[in-house]
């Protein structure tokens, strides 16, 4: 019964549990759970950042059956659940919200999640209602960034390409987007361009330009820096790629007329334009355009290098024709491969050159007593030229050396030059002169640098192609104390004895590399030697006495070496044209010494400066050092063992050197050393001492120094107990400007030659001298031939009132005859006070009164000395007039004793100009042409030895007596007419006075001779009128 009870009732709530089911059911449907949010801080939904991000979810629930509070709402993942946090009302339903932080960080990955809402009813049934499966993605990546070398590139105008690639989606996960792209300048953080993104873009390809303004010339670096929304950031690996933004550099100032330099000519001439131009590109384009030179946008051939990690450009325009204009301007574009471009006008300014060049030497390089000679085979043709001005080039220089083998047209081998003095030769290839005796060379052109033609000299040479023979045998001799011996032992100087048959001159080499230590540095090489070998010629021979074509030669070496020694040597003579007689060796014995006072066991192999030049600009400033290296060596059996630096001495032309220091020398025990000297020079200003300005471009002026090195030495066991002083020359270089000093001397000469030429205290003689010579004209002209036509007169009168069948026997009748009587004609008194007023002004005895009587006595004194050889001249008819020998104004002296103002005048006035003459022989000839001051000096002293020394030696009677002779000659060739006229004076002095018919035809010579007498005065005067106040010091005013 019991049992029955209980089944009833079990019944009955089920009954009642399905009846009321229904209700249930429709309650928990009608409530809804939906997830409205799901982010993290950066509020992305469905993204969290796996590194520390808060996860923030939001659901939403509608229709609950009851309030919803948070414990009953949670948030399932997986296997786990977290209860939210709040929960709100709202008149959309109940908002509950679940923040987690996630300080620990979460793998990256995507998780699935739901929410649940569980609610308990009246009759403790729980009702569960879940929202749909949502999910999170975790994302901790960063976006790829594709770019790569390559990728940016700058065009041809300036604008640059860049390709670059970006993606978010680094896995099968789903990709939060990109937010924003930015290109970066890598060198310097500067952001070049951005793009933003508006959508979650994950993906981004960019192929375009550059958005952004760059500058300079150089290697740039560009970076791609991309982030995601979460802020995940990555940036690629810097592309570098080159941009030119900067315009070529136009180095103006290395323009360079090659073939002008500084000067520029009176005629358009060709040249070569250089110019340098720098510029970061592979290739440029150059142009220039000018008035002033046949150029219109001419390109240039430019050719680059690279000098101090710069590219620089020597452009050359070629064979240009330039105008003869003092500026020369150019307008010069340009541009490089990237469109950079400059213009730029340069101008240069000449200085006009109109000297022509002078030849003061042409012919080959073998002379002997001024003769240049060639022989068969190769032959060396020598120009050398004085040129002040813009220079001469190999390109200015043609020559015609056919004759030699060479080319009719052949321009010079090489050319170089040595303050003002150019030397160009031609090198001509070995071939057969036999059979010629002579060869003639030409200069075809002969131009300087602009243009300016020189005088074409042209040259003989002598051709011989006879070898010079050695006539016996060669002797060999040392020399110590001065002393010849038939043996040669340390230390003596070698003497060479040999004759040689040779109708030119000789050449004698003897190699002296193994005879005396220090051989190359004793005997450096020359033209015709190597180094090491001694080079006598003819200097050093004489003529036999009884052979004209025999050489007698003794030649001395300097000091051999140290003995004992078995030395060979080869001796080598030719002759001036260089055809060889004589090549063999020679052999002696070298005796040592058993003391050895002066040891020479170590020879210099080599100098070698460590710094090229000491800066004269710095000179002043501190000691300066320069390191010298210098490499020693001494025969197997001798050994180092003490080396100490004593003095190094370069004589009064160079800087002082005040210490010196050594380092670096091999140790003891070895046959070399290579020890380096180091120099310290006394502080001095070297702009000063080298005559330098300091704006001048640099140059070098090297100085010789004589350094001295003690050297302590031992042979097998025994040390040698004297040092051996080892001689070092070393050549010091100094830096100066590339003209070089100032010949401030020359300058110096010339002042105090015009101090005295222009001296106020003689200046006015060239006045008065003036003023007499017109008064001379006057007096040639129209005085002297109006006494001549007087006294023809006088003869003519004086020859009717004479019987002319008397016989003059007698002295007076002889001057009749002739017509020198005076006073006995009627128009004798008219001319008497002619040539008494002309006597005054020339200074003879006509003169009025004392004067003329004081200055013939003078006169007569002055001529006494050489009266003897007169009076003989007189006899043999060439002089006829012996006080008119010498003329009272021809000495200073002489006219100071006879009174004679115009005469003293004349004197001081002939000093000046040989005072004008010298300045201007320095300021034209020296300063223009390039004549040797001595030139001027001696010019002075010649005329001084004429124009005044030499008239007071003529007092000398031998000198005097010659001098009248002579000059009575010099006058009968250059006057013949006058001449032939004396000499029917003298034969009627003879007949006139025993022949009553001769003395009519002399009355009649007479008359002729005074009218010759005017026509000589007349054309005396014209030709004299031309050089009247002439004078050399109008030219130096």
């Amino acid at each position: 019964m019991k049992q029955k009870t209980i089944w009833n009732g079990a019944g009955l709530f089920m009954i009642m549990l399905v009846l009321l089911m229904p209700f249930y059911s429709a309650s928990a449907l009608a409530t809804y759970v939906s997830v409205t949010q799901s982010h993290g801080t950066a509020n992305i939904d469905g993204f969290l950042d796996v590194d520390g991000d808060t996860w923030t979810v939001e659901a939403v629930i509608t229709d609950a059956p009851a309030e919803v509070v948070p414990e009953n709402v949670k948030l399932v993942v997986g296997s786990r659940d977290a209860q939210f946090e709040s929960c709100s009302s709202t008149d959309l339903g109940t908002i509950c919200t679940y923040a987690s932080p996630l300080e620990d960080g979460i793998p990256e990955n995507t998780y699935p999640f739901h929410v649940v809402y569980e609610n308990v009813d009246i009759n403790g049934v729980t009702q569960t209602v879940r929202s749909v499966t949502n999910s999170v993605t975790a994302d901790g990546s960063s976006p790829s960034i594709t770019f790569r070398n390559g990728d940016v590139s700058q065009n041809v105008d300036g604008t640059v390409d860049i390709t670059f690639s970006v993606t978010d989606r680094v896995s099968t996960l789903p990709a939060v987007g990109l937010q924003s792209v930015e290109i970066v300048d890598a060198d310097t953080g500067t952001v070049l361009q951005t793009m933003v993104f508006d959508e979650s873009d994950e993906e981004f390809l960019y192929n375009g330009k550059l958005e952004a303004e760059l500058t300079g010339a150089e290697t740039k670096h560009i970076k791609i820096r991309a982030s995601d929304i979460l802020g995940h950031e990555t940036t690629s690996v810097p592309v570098s790629f080159k941009v030119d933004y900067v315009a070529p550099v136009i180095q103006k100032e290395t323009l360079n007329f090659t073939s002008f330099g500084r000067f520029i000519g009176e005629t358009s001439a060709r040249s070569n334009i250089v110019l340098d131009i720098t510029d970061t590109s592979n290739a440029i384009t150059v142009t220039a355009t000018s008035a002033d030179a046949d150029l219109d946008n001419d390109i240039a051939t430019c050719v680059p290098k690279i000098t101090n990690e710069e590219r620089v450009y020597t452009c050359t325009w070629k064979d240009v024709l330039i105008f003869a204009r003092e500026t020369i301007t150019l307008s010069i574009t340009a541009e490089d491969k990237f469109g950079n471009s400059v213009t730029e006008s340069v101008p240069t300014t000449f200085v006009p050159d109109t000297d022509a060049p002078i030849v003061t030497f042409f012919g080959t390089n073998r002379v002997y007593n001024d003769q240049t000679y060639a022989r068969s085979g190769d032959t060396k043709v020598i120009l050398i030229v004085q040129e002040q001005g813009s220079g001469i080039t190999q390109d200015t220089i043609i020559a015609d050396v056919s004759s030699l083998g060479g080319s009719s047209n052949a321009h010079p081998t090489e050319c170089g030059s040595v303050e003002g003095t150019y030397i160009c030769y031609w090198d001509i290839s070995s071939t057969s002169l036999t059979g010629k005796t002579t060869a003639k060379i030409y200069l075809v052109r002969f131009e300087d640098g602009v243009g300016n033609e020189g005088v074409k000299p042209s040259a003989d040479i002598v051709v011989d192609t006879v070898k010079p023979v050695v006539i016996g045998d060669v002797g060999l001799f040392g020399v110590s104390n001065g002393q010849e011996k038939e043996y040669v032992q340390s230390n003596d100087e070698l003497m060479i004895k040999v004759q040689v048959q040779d109708r030119n001159g000789v050449r004698i080499l003897a190699d002296m590399n193994n005879v005396i230590m220090d051989a190359k540095t004793e005997y450096p090489a020359g033209e015709f030697t190597e180094d090491g070998w001694a080079e006598f010629t003819e200097e050093s021979c004489e003529r036999a006495e009884d052979d004209v074509t025999v050489w007698d030669c003794t030649l001395l070496t300097k000091p051999v070496k140290s003995g004992y020694d078995k030395v060979n040597f080869k001796l080598v003579v030719e002759d001036t044209a260089g055809n060889k007689g004589y090549d063999k060796s020679i052999s002696f014995e070298l005796l040592g010494l058993d003391e050895e006072i002066a040891p020479d066991y170590w020879q210099v192999e080599g100098v070698n400066l460590l710094v090229k030049f000491i800066d004269i600009s710095s000179t002043e400033l501190a000691p300066l050092r320069m390191p010298v290296t210098v490499e020693l060596s001494a025969g197997q059996n001798v050994e180092l063992l003490q080396m100490e630096p004593l003095t190094c001495d370069g004589g009064d032309e160079a800087p002082v050197i005040s210490n010196i220091f050594m380092y670096g020398a091999s140790i003891e025990g070895s046959n070399t050393a290579k020890p380096t000297l180091l120099l310290e020079f006394e502080q001095f200003d070297g702009l000063e001492y080298f005559n330098v300005e300091e704006n001048e471009d640099v140059a070098e002026f090297p100085r010789e120094y004589n350094c001295t090195i003690q050297i302590y030495s031992r042979i097998d066991k025994n040390a040698l107990l004297s040092a051996e002083m080892q001689n070092v020359p070393v050549t010091v270089k100094f830096a100066l400007s590339e003209l070089g000093a100032q010949d401030q001397a020359l300058q110096d000469k010339i002042d105090d030659a015009r101090d005295v030429a222009m001296n106020k205290g003689w200046s006015w003689t060239n006045e008065l001298l003036t003023v007499l010579d017109w008064i001379g004209f006057v007096n040639n002209l129209i005085v002297k031939p109006l006494i001549s036509i007087l006294e023809a007169i006088d003869i003519i009168k004086l020859a009717l009132e004479t019987p002319s069948k008397t016989i003059l026997l007698n002295a007076p009748a002889t001057s009749a005859c002739v017509g020198l009587a005076s006073g006995s004609g009627t128009l004798s008194g008219v001319t008497s006070f002619i040539q008494g007023v002309t006597g005054i002004l020339t200074c003879n005895e006509q003169a009025f009164g004392f004067l003329g009587e004081w200055h013939g006595k003078v006169l007569d004194w002055y001529n006494y000395l050489a009266l003897d050889l007169a009076q003989e001249g007189i006899a043999t008819g060439f002089v006829t007039e012996p006080r008119q020998v010498r003329s009272i104004q021809d000495n200073f002296l002489v006219s100071v004793v006879g009174l004679c103002l115009p005469g003293v005048i004349r004197n001081l006035d002939e000093m000046r100009q040989i005072a004008c003459r010298k300045v201007y022989c320095l300021e034209t000839e020296v300063k223009s042409a390039g004549v040797p001051v001595s030139v001027c000096e001696q010019l002075e002293s010649q005329m001084v030895c004429k124009y005044v020394t030499g008239e007071v030696l003529e007092f000398l009677p031998w000198v005097r007596g010659i001098d009248v002779i002579l000059q009575t000659l010099k006058r009968a060739l250059q006057d013949w007419v006058g001449f032939l006229t004396h000499v029917p004076t003298a034969v009627c002095g003879i007949i006139c006075p025993t022949s009553p018919a001769g003395a009519g035809i002399c009355n009649g010579v007479q008359v002729v001779e005074k009218l010759v007498d005017v026509l000589s005065s007349v054309t005396s005067a014209l030709e004299s009128k031309s050089a009247i106040g002439k004078s050399y010091c109008s030219l130096i005013e």
